[in-house]
């Protein structure tokens, strides 16, 4: 009488997907930039909007209509604008809560050439107000 050997071939799940489950784990472990908190553009002011009306709802400046303030979202609108041409100042008080004297100011312009054409010219002022300085060194 011949003795036959029994075998079970017992094959482990983790083993076949060890790699799947390390492909999606390794990126929750990787830290490139740590706790810095980076400024990405070299004047972030700009995007401080004047816009009262557009800012209010959301920075939704592209999808109103035509005004004075279009420079700052979009110049296109400028021909579709009603009248010829206009000039808006605009004041923002700008981060009441750390200094009384940090505010934007501005200065808008357009003129419609045609029905196809327009120019504008806006500019803008930012005031970073007085700024105290210490001699106090460490934390």
């Amino acid at each position: 009488m011949k003795m036959q050997i029994i075998s079970f071939n017992i094959r482990y799940p983790f083993k076949q997907y060890f790699f799947v489950v390390l492909l999606f784990l390794l990126p929750l472990l990787v830290v490139g930039q740590g706790e810095k908190r980076t400024i990405t553009t070299a004047v972030p002011f700009l995007n401080i909007k004047t816009d009262a009306r557009s800012t209010g709802m959301g920075s939704l400046g592209v999808a109103s209509s035509p005004d004075i303030y279009a420079q700052l979202w979009n110049t296109a609108k400028y021909t579709f604008a009603e009248s010829e041409n206009a000039i808006a100042v605009s004041y923002l008080p700008y981060a009441r809560r750390v200094a009384n004297n940090l505010f934007m100011a501005g200065l808008s312009y357009y003129e419609q050439r045609n029905e196809r054409s327009a120019w504008g010219a806006s500019l803008k002022y930012f005031s970073l107000g007085e700024i105290e300085l210490n001699q106090f060194q460490g934390g």
